[in-house]
């Protein structure tokens, strides 16, 4: 079964668990969500290394940074007039 993800591609998030290396205190929006795995890839949060290898034909060798997927469940959504993460519920009753 696939677990259903409380936030949606686009959306401001906060990361509220974790370690300060993979994110946590930081915002900023989310790129992808991926359901299967309950996962989320959020801006500028939980980037890795990688080295890759240079390719005949094609540039790109070198050291490239990239953004790794966290639990959705280690992200709330963050409101920017209130500077505070909230849950889900509020922001619906913020939208009203």
């Amino acid at each position: 079964m696939i677990p259903k993800i409380h936030v949606k591609r686009g959306d401001l998030v906060k990361v509220v668990s974790g370690s300060k290396e993979m994110g946590k205190g930081k915002t900023g929006k989310v790129l992808q969500v991926l359901p299967k795995k309950g996962m989320v890839i959020v801006e500028g949060v939980n980037i890795k290394t990688h080295h890759v290898k240079q390719r005949q034909g094609l540039g790109g060798d070198g050291i490239v940074k990239k953004e790794s997927p966290i639990f959705a469940s280690k992200v709330m959504l963050f409101d920017p007039q209130s500077k505070k993460a909230v849950r889900k519920e509020f922001r619906k009753k913020l939208s009203l």
